[in-house]
């Protein structure tokens, strides 16, 4: 009796503030217009992600920053496809770790899929993969071993030789900044008896290994002045897709340059005509 009380009194005081709510936004719409998808920060799998659920069955895009670990990075992203895509898909950005090319951070992409899966039910063909830079590879990679619907890369990068190759000719300001990151990754290859030439190979997107497993539909997005990950790396990613009959678009976006936002302008129309064709079939 003293648990329906508490139910009664719950719903009473539940009712009590929708009326408010419902009053406020009558006699001040802007409130309503200012009201904005939340993005809650939840834990799966011990793996951090920032979230906007949109409801049951409703398709979900699993966001990926690029970049390293980053915390607000990901709370962006989060923010800004949910704003942007309304209450049209689910968002689940994932927060991953400082790893090794590939390791635990892989792990929390993979995590951030089957949150998707077994905790919202989603099907795997109404569940999307989208990343910018490093989180482009990590996307892709993800693709490779999890069923997704469709995968969107935008500018990254997928064949680590000339990755790796052109910072070194291109960007040796970057190749400081990577230099933890570089050290960590070396270990882990030594670790599984791999050189780290022949591991560089063996963690490309372009690698035989995975390539085989991608499905379609892929979206790439570069632009035609990234001064970061060459625009060659999608080409020839493109190319290797096609040669074994796999749905793939490239886009190149003449005066962009590395780090352009998805979520505005032509990309965000790119993507959402990809998404619109992606669900249609």
């Amino acid at each position: 009796m003293v648990i329906y009380e508490e139910d009664r009194s719950s719903r009473v005081l539940l009712g009590f503030v929708k009326a408010l709510l419902a009053l406020a936004f009558l006699f001040c719409p802007s409130l309503a217009k200012a009201e904005q998808p939340l993005c809650m920060p939840v834990e799966y799998e011990t793996s951090p992600f920032f979230v906007h659920f949109s409801g049951p069955n409703k398709p979900a895009l699993v966001v990926i920053h690029g970049g390293f670990s980053s915390t607000k990075e990901s709370a962006l992203f989060c923010s800004r496809f949910s704003k942007v895509l309304g209450n049209d898909y689910s968002v689940i950005s994932v927060d991953y770790r400082f790893s090794s090319l590939g390791g635990g951070e892989l792990v929390d992409v993979l995590r951030g899929i089957r949150l998707a899966k077994k905790k919202w039910k989603v099907k795997s063909e109404n569940l999307h993969l989208l990343g910018v830079s490093h989180g482009g590879f990590l996307a892709l990679l993800a693709a490779s071993k999890e069923e997704v619907g469709s995968v969107v890369d935008a500018y990254g990068p997928t064949n680590w030789l000339i990755q790796w190759q052109y910072v070194k000719t291109h960007r040796p300001d970057i190749l400081k900044k990577w230099g933890i990151y570089l050290a960590i990754s070396k270990n882990a290859c030594k670790d599984e008896g791999l050189d780290f030439k022949q591991c560089l190979i063996d963690r490309s997107v372009v690698s035989p290994k995975h390539l085989k497993r991608l499905r379609d539909p892929v979206l790439i997005i570069h632009g035609n002045k990234d001064n970061l990950v060459p625009l060659k790396e999608s080409v020839l990613l493109a190319e290797e897709l096609k040669k074994r009959g796999i749905k793939v678009s490239l886009k190149v976006l003449p005066e962009q340059k590395h780090g352009f936002p998805l979520w505005e302008g032509e990309p965000l129309k790119i993507i959402r005509d990809f998404l619109k064709r992606a669900k249609d079939n």
